[in-house]
């Protein structure tokens, strides 16, 4: 046989013949790999080779993955074009997610720091922080995990587990959000779509993980029942097999295109293999399961921000009037819109008769009914008037002032955030109209402002100068700190490097960026939760005392206050500075923050001429924070008794 072979094809190559013991099964010839031949791998999918497919190391094992190839063809095409066909249709999908994504990425970063539009008023979230930018970045980083390792061979069911659970603890924040009042009214049409959506991506990354362990399910199955029908297959073929072992045998390209169009998928879950990975595929497995785990790490403390908040929020609102106008309450504490688009909420608390008119004329000039003006008072700019302005309710209990006004400023405390951009300008403006209009006070008032919170107080008394009786500046900001770093003019240069710790929060170094990164760490809340497991805080610290610096709201109201300071609230004070020639002022100033700096002593007394009629300048004892100073406070509500008497 040999030598008819070889005179029939006297340039073929004849490989030696390995003759079996046993005459009555066919000879097989044992093929060798043509040493520049690509080896393919046995979990391919769907790739055709142009060479014979060399997948068995030893003989005997070759001769049954022949036949269950020819056995498993017909089936294993079909899945293979259908999971073609669901790859190319999963990773455009996934492509336009993160498409969407990154501009709805891009539109909140704008909208929410940056610029306002005419729909302000629909798409502002009232109830805003970083939540809805990290969520917007989880959803980009989940899908593009996604999308990197869609592939059957690097699947992998924890990542399927994960995709869930994100999914769960997306809506589970949403719905938290809504469940209280406070948060329900103010998250806003927006922020409800940023969470359905990316909730909606995660679902998407689950239905296609689904898929995709479906078509691993296929071809388990399909694999199975062809290698029970081996037995079988391998008697009624035995004869078709014969004929391609010799036609391997006489002519090798032959049996190479009898071989060609086998699809080779993934065998997995059969009882001789287990699931097997290259390094390459393991490696692709760890980092995309990895970054999932770190997703899932995030969202968990994400959620356990949210559900703080939400309880924080609910125990200090629940027993808030509503903000339907109240006639002549004893103290007024609610919640009033700053214009008629109602774009947001200001936090306002009264107390004594703030509604109480000014006798008629004919009597005005009676001591005895002539009513003292309403206190109102601007915190600083890391506090609320829950710490600073307590010495206010000191003088109410002891019937030594009549009433009293304190509000929040956008960001801080309860008071809803403001749209961007913010200044003082148009801080001041709505909480003109939330007093005079939505809450129907008058007036007149008395300024108290401390800290950056006399640069507010000094623009209100210059747009409502009719209704306002008198300024107490209590160390206030000058404006050049508006538009210079504080830190190089509060302190001279020999002390800088050393001693700016040593200054009070709201003097220290705040750069933009700075904000805005903290503003992303406090969503995970590590700092609030460390608050109530380690210190004993109350709800009331978290909204309004220390600890509200860590809140995102009040993280973004600083964040705005920065980049607008130097572009629109130095023109607001310019503009506002010359109307103040005919009020009364008195002017209080730290004496140990003199000390460190002589800038600020020079920025004080210049503080002390804005005024024609300036009634004094007091130096108090103390630091910055004057209300942590017994002696110092007392001083100060000496000076504001004072210029009470004399409005």
């Amino acid at each position: 046989m040999n030598s008819k072979a070889q005179d029939t094809l006297p340039n073929a190559e004849v490989e030696p013949v390995i003759v079996n013991e046993d005459e009555t099964e066919p000879l097989l010839n044992k093929h060798k790999q043509k040493p520049n031949s690509l080896k393919k791998s046995p979990r391919r999918i769907g790739e055709e080779s142009s060479e014979p497919i060399y997948m068995i190391e030893n003989e005997s094992q070759q001769n049954n993955s022949q036949l269950e190839e020819y056995v498993l063809q017909p089936n294993l095409k079909k899945i293979y074009l259908r999971y073609k066909k669901f790859r190319r249709y999963s990773s455009l999908i996934l492509n336009v997610c993160i498409f969407v994504n990154i501009l709805w990425l891009i539109f909140t970063l704008v909208t929410s720091y940056f610029f306002s539009f005419e729909l302000q008023p629909i798409i502002h979230k009232r109830y805003s922080g970083y939540n809805d930018l990290c969520i917007i970045t989880i959803s980009i980083i989940s899908n593009c995990l996604n999308l990197w390792s869609n592939n059957i061979e690097i699947y992998s069911h924890l990542d399927f587990d994960l995709n869930i659970i994100l999914f769960a603890l997306t809506i589970f924040n949403l719905m938290l959000l809504k469940i209280v009042r406070y948060t329900s009214e103010r998250i806003g049409i927006i922020g409800v779509i940023t969470y359905a959506w990316a909730a909606t991506t995660f679902g998407i990354g689950i239905l296609l993980d689904w898929k995709t362990a479906n078509f691993k399910k296929q071809i388990v199955v399909v694999y199975n029942s062809g290698t029970s029908q081996n037995d079988n297959a391998r008697n009624i073929n035995s004869s078709r097999a014969t004929s391609i072992q010799n036609d391997s045998q006489i002519n090798e390209p032959t049996n190479s295109n009898s071989l060609q169009s086998i699809y080779v998928l993934p065998v997995i879950g059969n009882s001789q293999n287990t699931q097997r990975h290259t390094l390459q595929e393991w490696t692709y497995i760890f980092v995309k399961v990895f970054g999932k785990l770190l997703l899932l790490m995030y969202m968990i403390f994400f959620t356990l921000n949210t559900l703080l908040s939400i309880w924080d929020l609910s125990e200090v609102t629940k027993n808030l009037a509503s903000n339907k106008q109240l006639k002549n309450p004893e103290n007024l504490d609610g919640f009033y819109w700053v214009d008629k688009e109602h774009t947001y909420q200001l936090h306002i608390k009264c107390y004594g008769d703030v509604f109480k008119r000014e006798p008629s004329t004919s009597n005005y000039n009676n001591n005895i009914d002539k009513l003292q003006p309403i206190i109102l008072y601007e915190h600083g700019g890391f506090d609320t008037e829950v710490s600073s302005a307590a010495w206010l309710h000191e003088l109410f209990v002891a019937n030594e002032i009549d009433r009293y006004c304190t509000y929040d400023r956008p960001g801080y405390g309860l008071s809803d955030a403001s749209p961007a951009l913010q200044s003082i300008s148009t801080v001041i403006n709505g909480l003109g109209y939330a007093l005079t209009q939505e809450a129907n006070i008058t007036g007149p008032f008395l300024c108290v402002g401390y800290d950056i919170g006399g640069l507010y107080s000094q623009v209100f008394a210059g747009k409502y100068n009719d209704k306002t009786a008198g300024l107490l500046l209590i160390d206030s900001w000058h404006e050049n700190l508006l538009i210079k770093d504080n830190i190089k003019h509060i302190l001279s240069k020999d002390k800088l490097s050393n001693s700016h710790k040593e200054l009070p929060i709201s003097l220290q170094p705040h750069t933009g960026l700075t904000l805005f990164f903290d503003g992303l760490k406090s969503t995970l809340g590590l700092t609030l939760q460390y608050s109530w497991l380690f210190r004993s805080k109350n709800s009331n610290d978290r909204i309004f005392g220390d600890y509200m610096r860590f809140q995102g709201k009040f993280l973004r109201a600083k964040f705005l206050e920065k980049i607008t300071s130097s572009l629109l609230s130095y023109q607001d004070i310019l503009e506002h500075r010359q109307i103040l020639e005919n009020t009364k002022l008195a002017v209080v100033t730290s004496k140990e923050l003199v000390k460190k700096s002589l800038n600020w002593g020079i920025w004080q007394r210049e503080l002390s001429k804005i005024s024609g009629k300036t009634k004094e300048w007091k130096m108090v004892d103390g630091g910055h924070e004057i209300y942590l100073s017994k002696k110092g406070i007392n001083e100060t509500k000496e000076v504001l008794l004072r210029l009470l008497a004399s409005s």
